[in-house]
């Protein structure tokens, strides 16, 4: 059980650090585009929006599966009447 959570625990980690990096790719291209001191083209623009989407689903997708890991996790704790 230990080693689960173990596994859980670095899982959670991963996706903590994800959003970070998410967080801080976004609130950039937030400041490149409201400040106007970079100028991005349309493609670059859209390039970048991609770009975040695509990490917003890999994370959503991790999220997902840590979310599933941990119910499985909190069944068998409950199944142990401690």
């Amino acid at each position: 059980m230990t080693e689960a959570l173990d596994r859980l625990e670095a899982k959670i980690r991963e996706l903590i650090a994800g959003l970070e990096s998410l967080r801080e790719e976004n609130n950039a291209f937030r400041r490149a585009a409201g400040q106007g001191k970079q100028r991005l083209s349309t493609q670059e623009l859209i390039g970048r929006i991609e770009s975040l989407k695509l990490e917003n689903e890999r994370l959503q997708g991790k999220t997902s599966r840590a979310g599933q890991a941990l119910e499985q996790i909190i069944e068998k704790f409950d199944k142990l009447d401690l």
